[in-house]
């Protein structure tokens, strides 16, 4: 059961990875294509055909994303059998959000439940909370790592909540501060262990 646990979690942290990758080449490829045809030149119906045309591009990478962190999330909390349940309900109130709102309604659905579950682990792993499974046993891991995926799927809603100013503002922040404590915690365990006393990495 260890084995296969493990092995889940490699698939998992392995295609987040991969997609993110996929993201970071399209959006990389877009700025450079965007300079060398000097579409800051031509008139905004050209440059909107552009952008609608990279947001198709970057939807599919960005929904395998989507649902990979709704696995990827919950399975800290939750038994296996209990994850496939979940993912399950949740893929079916993504599809229902979808057929009666539309693709935008049911990525922030999903979106919404894995920020919830992952605001909670993230509570739960800064209290030390026996109810927690992770791949590395340190607190400071766990930790860096419980707000490192809260700042990957707050990165995606500010994907998706782009046009609303004021909240991208805040969930860009939210990313940056999350990201980069999250970093900090995951490689310097023993230095915040030092520095803080009393928690062992």
């Amino acid at each position: 059961m260890e084995i296969k646990k493990k092995n889940l979690d490699f698939v998992l942290v392995l295609a987040t990875v991969v997609i993110l990758g996929i993201i970071s080449l399209i959006c990389v490829g877009a700025m450079f294509y965007y300079r060398a045809a000097h579409l800051d030149q031509v008139s905004g119906a050209v440059k909107q055909a552009w952008l609608v045309t990279m947001n198709r591009t970057v939807t599919p990478p960005l929904i395998l994303l989507v649902l990979i962190l709704a696995l990827c999330i919950p399975k800290r909390l939750l038994p296996r059998q209990w994850l496939w349940r979940l993912a399950a309900a949740l893929a079916v109130a993504a599809v229902t959000a979808f057929l009666l709102s539309g693709f935008r309604a049911a990525l922030l659905l999903v979106l919404s439940v894995s920020v919830l579950l992952e605001t909670l682990v993230t509570i739960l792993a800064a209290g030390n909370s026996r109810l927690l499974s992770f791949a590395r046993p340190g607190y400071w891991q766990r930790l860096g790592s419980a707000l490192i995926h809260l700042g990957l799927v707050l990165f995606v809603l500010d994907l998706l909540l782009y046009r609303y100013h004021s909240l991208h503002l805040i969930l860009f922040w939210g990313v940056t501060a999350t990201t980069f404590i999250g970093l900090l915690f995951s490689f310097y365990p023993r230095f915040w262990s030092r520095l803080l006393g009393g928690i062992r990495p």
